[in-house]
């Protein structure tokens, strides 16, 4: 069979394009995201003063947390911030940037410890996850589900 002429490798150059564009914003969008990791659950700071704890405190709280609780050895944390609305019921999630890959998947290693916490524990409710694209949390969800 000759491969160039067959009707199903055929696809409109406004197709190609557009699949073009999707894939390359698809690898920035993971890129930006690599050394990232949503911690969903961690109790939010109170701050009586103000509205909301400022960047360093959530900064150095989360270093605390993960220095304390996951043994994570100076984790070079460059950025810290709540997603979201505050809202009364639940904490809002927590997206954490590292400075390096390694910590990152430190962090992501020995967040499995937190579920062998006993249930009545301050952070038995906390996970960890990476900052994943849409598409990512889409097949991941895809694959639970089969």
């Amino acid at each position: 069979m000759n491969w160039s002429r067959s009707k199903h490798l055929r696809a409109p150059p406004e197709d190609i394009s557009a699949l073009t564009v999707n894939v390359a914003d698809e690898l920035s969008q993971r890129k930006e995201k690599e050394l990232n990791v949503v911690i969903y659950g961690l109790p939010e700071l109170v701050d009586t003063n103000a509205d909301e704890p400022s960047e360093e405190e959530e900064q150095e709280a989360t270093s605390k947390f993960l220095t304390e609780q996951l043994q994570v050895a100076d984790p070079s944390l460059t950025r810290t911030f709540r997603m979201g609305r505050r809202q009364a019921e639940r904490p809002r999630p927590l997206k954490v940037m590292f400075s390096d890959a390694t910590k990152r998947s430190d962090t992501l290693s020995s967040a499995k410890s937190l579920g062998w916490l006993p249930n009545d524990h301050q952070y038995r409710r906390v996970y960890i996850r990476p900052d994943w694209t849409k598409l990512q949390r889409d097949q991941d969800y895809q694959r639970r589900q089969s």
